[in-house]
C-alpha cells in the first residue's frame, strides 16, 4: 500500500495557543534571570524553541548560553506552560478538527507533528484541543534545533511504523510560516502552507509553496488535493 505522509506544525496551524508559550517564557525568565519582556525583539514565528531560547539569552540576557542554562530554563518552561496554555483565548483553527478526523479513517494518510517545538512543549499545547491523538509519531525541537532536520527524523519515525521506506509516495510539510516552506524545499518534501497564523497569503505565496490556503475551512477540497497529489 503506498501512503501520503502529512506532517503539520503545530502553532499557528493546528492551534492558536493564545501567546501560551511566550507567556510561559516571560515567567520562566523572570524567575530564573530577574527579565521582564524577554520576548522584546525576538519573532518566534517558525522559530524552534531552543532558537527562540537561545536569542533570547543574547539579545536579553545578554549572553550565550551553555547546555545547563537552556535544560534549565525549558525544564521551568515547561512547568510554566502546563499553567498558560489553559486559556480563554486558546483555539482550534477552523475546519482542523473535521479535516484530522477525515484522513485519519483515510488508510492511505500517516499523520504526523514536524514542530519546533519540544516534545513535551507540543504534547502540552495539544491537550487542550484534544487533536494528541491523531498523531502517531512526529519530529519535534527535541530532536534537533533545525527545522529541516525535523522534518527528516519525523519521516524515519513514520518509516519505521510502515516498516517500508518505499511505501512513502509522497511527503507534505503542513505550516504557517516561510520557514516551514523553506525546510520542505531543503528536505525535499512537498509544501503546504496556511495563512491562519501571522503570514499573509500574499506573504506565503512569496516563497512557492506547492499549495497555499487561506484556512483549512474547506477541508473536503483540501482532501481531493492531497489525494489526487
Amino acid at each position: 500500500m503506498k501512503y501520503r505522509l502529512l506532517l503539520f506544525d503545530i502553532d499557528g496551524t493546528l492551534i492558536w495557543s493564545g501567546y501560551a508559550g511566550g507567556r510561559a517564557l516571560e515567567r520562566t525568565f523572570n524567575k530564573l534571570y530577574g527579565i521582564r519582556n524577554c520576548m522584546k525583539g525576538v519573532r518566534p514565528d517558525g522559530m524552534t524553541d531552543p532558537q527562540i531560547v537561545r536569542e533570547i539569552f543574547i539579545k536579553n540576557v545578554k549572553k550565550e548560553p551553555d547546555e545547563k542554562e537552556i535544560e534549565r530554563v525549558f525544564e521551568k518552561y515547561l512547568e510554566n506552560l502546563e499553567k498558560t496554555v489553559w486559556n480563554q483565548d486558546y483555539r482550534v483553527m477552523e475546519g482542523i478538527p473535521e479535516l484530522l478526523k477525515e484522513l485519519k479513517n483515510r488508510k492511505k494518510f500517516l499523520l504526523g507533528l514536524a514542530t519546533g517545538n519540544i516534545y513535551q512543549g507540543a504534547r502540552l499545547k495539544l491537550m487542550p484541543s484534544g487533536l494528541w491523538d491523531y498523531f502517531e509519531f512526529g519530529g519535534f525541537a527535541s530532536d534537533s534545533a533545525i527545522r529541516e532536520k525535523i522534518l527528516i527524523v519525523a519521516r524515519k519515525r513514520a518509516e519505521e511504523i510502515i516498516k517500508d521506506t518505499d511505501e512513502i509516495e509522497r511527503i507534505f510539510v503542513i505550516g504557517d510560516t516561510h520557514l516551514d516552506i523553506i525546510a520542505a524545499k531543503k528536505a525535499g518534501f512537498n509544501s503546504i502552507a496556511v495563512a491562519t497564523g501571522n503570514f499573509s497569503l500574499s506573504e506565503l505565496k512569496k516563497y512557492s509553496p506547492d499549495y497555499v490556503f487561506e484556512s483549512f475551512k474547506d477541508y473536503k477540497r483540501i482532501i481531493k488535493i492531497l489525494e489526487a497529489s
